[in-house]
């Protein structure tokens, strides 16, 4: 789920990613732009911190903005074998 915070200039978008099964937050970017490239880079980001288990059952869950359907994005979600 990308949230905007709002500096009296303009709005940035920061992008969480949160394990609910550990109940924490295992990534996180921000950026003055919402691109897709820097939520990919928050999934990357949380992939290389929990290394998890090729097949290992994980769904990825959000709130189906652009950025979430851009093809890169769905690729990287195949290729680490997560479901939508």
């Amino acid at each position: 789920m990308v949230a905007f915070i709002d500096d009296h200039r303009k709005a940035h978008g920061v992008e969480p990613i949160c394990d609910v099964y550990a109940r924490r937050i295992v990534s996180w970017r921000a950026s003055r732009t919402a691109h897709a490239s820097f939520v990919l880079d928050a999934l990357e980001q949380a992939l290389h911190e929990r290394r998890p288990v090729h097949g290992g059952g994980l769904v990825h869950q959000s709130d189906r903005g652009s950025q979430y359907g851009s093809i890169k994005y769905t690729e990287r979600l195949a290729e680490a074998a997560i479901a939508t």
